[in-house]
């Protein structure tokens, strides 16, 4: 599961961000894991990762926790 999650991260890194649709994004949490706890949100509503307006509650495949 943890290169699933690697892979969609380094193409998204080599062609600028990647689709929410791609990332199957939603503004919801994931069992405790949520955009504001991740090492790719950036304050207020963006993402490193994922194209468009990011909700800090939100989630996606590529969530790392923040360490």
């Amino acid at each position: 599961a943890l290169v699933a999650g690697v892979i969609p991260i380094r193409v998204a890194q080599a062609q600028g961000k990647a689709s929410k649709q791609s990332m199957k994004y939603r503004d919801k949490p994931n069992n405790g894991q949520e955009c504001d706890k991740c090492t790719y949100f950036q304050p207020p509503g963006s993402c490193q990762v994922v194209a468009g307006t990011i909700s800090p509650h939100g989630w996606c495949v590529a969530f790392k926790q923040k360490q």
